[in-house]
């Protein structure tokens, strides 16, 4: 079978998810930086500590509030029984099946296991 065209070994670097992520880690960086270099640069060092500081605050925020949102909502969609209410389906591959959270009763045992999942996450291939 003929690949496509972004299937290709140096195109694909422009459809795949982690070449942007890191440009976009890569850029943000630079652009957080600009403003405390020049601040520096001026012989303003506390001013550029505390816009270091400032923006290192809102940039945990920015990334890390919407990480922690799409880790819980599937989590929680997952311990109510949201997965259930459809037959499995069968995917090319059958990696829904394998890659779907399985629901866990009680909620000290769900939360023991979010937390067991995020620390040392394993793929779990049943049939």
């Amino acid at each position: 079978m003929t690949p496509h065209l972004f299937q290709r070994p140096f195109l694909r670097i422009i459809a795949a998810g982690p070449f942007w992520v890191s440009i976009f880690f890569l850029l943000s960086g630079y652009v957080c930086a600009i403003k405390p270099l020049r601040l520096s640069a001026q012989g303003q060092q506390d001013e550029a500590r505390r816009v270091i500081a400032s923006s290192a605050l809102r940039r945990l925020v920015r990334i890390g509030v919407p990480a922690f949102l799409g880790t819980m909502l599937p989590w929680m969609l997952t311990q109510t029984g949201a997965f259930t209410l459809v037959p499995e389906l069968e995917t090319n591959g059958g990696w829904l099946s394998y890659t779907t959270p399985r629901r866990v009763d009680g909620m000290f045992a769900a939360v023991k296991s979010l937390v067991k999942e995020a620390v040392s996450p394993k793929l779990r291939c049943e049939s």
